[in-house]
C-alpha cells in the first residue's frame, strides 16, 4: 500500500517532490487553537512558494486552465476532477495506513474525525521536531470526566515521508484549489482541514 501511494503521488506530481526546505525542526504550537492553524502555517517548505501549483500550471500534461484566443481563462474541468479523483484514490490508502501503521490504534470513529488544522476541534496532526504525530484527544469518557486524554500516535517514518510530501509539497494545497473550483467553497474548507 504504501508502494501504491508513492506510484499515486508521483502521478500527481509528474514524478517529482517538491518539499525541499524542510526544517530539521519543526515549529508546531501545540497550545494555538485559533481557527485554520497548522504546523503547516510555518512554510513554505519548498524553494518556491506553490511551486508544484506552477509546475502543474506551465510544465505538466494535466492542462487545467486554458487561455482562449481573447485573452480569457478557462478551466478544464475533466482533467480537474481527474486529478481529484486520483487525489482520492491517495487519501484512502494514507488514511488506511495512517490508521494501520501508527503504533497504538485509536477507535475508528476517532479517527474518521482526525484534522490537519484547528476547526471547531483541536487539530489531531502534529509535527514536532522531526516526528510526526497524531494527538488523540478525545475519548469516550470525555463527556463524563470532562477531561480529554491526550495520547499521541506516531507515524513510522516511511508514512511519514509521504504524508509530509503530500501535505507540505503542495498535493494538498492544489486539491483545495481545485476543490473550490469543481465542488464549491464548502469543499474548499474540507479539503483544507
Amino acid at each position: 500500500m504504501l508502494r501504491d501511494s508513492w506510484e499515486l503521488f508521483f502521478t500527481l506530481t509528474n514524478g517529482k517532490k517538491f518539499t525541499n526546505k524542510l526544517p530539521n525542526d519543526f515549529k508546531d504550537d501545540l497550545r494555538n487553537d485559533s481557527r485554520g492553524y497548522s504546523f503547516l502555517n510555518h512554510g513554505p517548505f519548498t524553494d518556491i512558494p506553490h511551486s508544484l501549483l506552477a509546475y502543474l500550471v506551465e510544465e505538466s500534461h494535466w492542462n487545467f486552465f486554458s487561455i482562449d484566443a481573447d485573452g480569457r481563462l478557462s478551466f478544464n474541468k475533466p482533467a480537474m476532477l481527474q486529478y481529484l479523483d486520483k487525489c482520492a484514490q491517495l487519501n484512502k490508502l494514507l488514511s488506511i495506513l495512517a490508521f494501520v501503521l501508527p503504533v497504538m490504534s485509536t477507535r475508528i470513529s476517532q479517527f474518521s474525525n482526525n484534522k490537519i488544522r484547528n476547526l471547531d476541534h483541536h487539530r489531531n496532526l502534529h509535527m514536532m521536531f522531526r516526528e510526526m504525530f497524531d494527538l488523540v484527544q478525545y475519548h469516550k469518557m470525555t463527556n463524563l470526566t470532562g477531561v480529554d486524554a491526550c495520547v499521541p500516535v506516531f507515524y513510522p517514518p516511511g508514512l511519514q515521508e509521504i504524508v509530509l510530501e503530500y501535505l507540505a509539497g503542495g498535493v494538498r494545497e492544489m486539491e483545495t484549489m481545485l476543490g473550490r473550483i469543481a465542488y464549491g467553497t464548502e469543499a474548499e474548507s474540507d479539503y483544507r482541514s
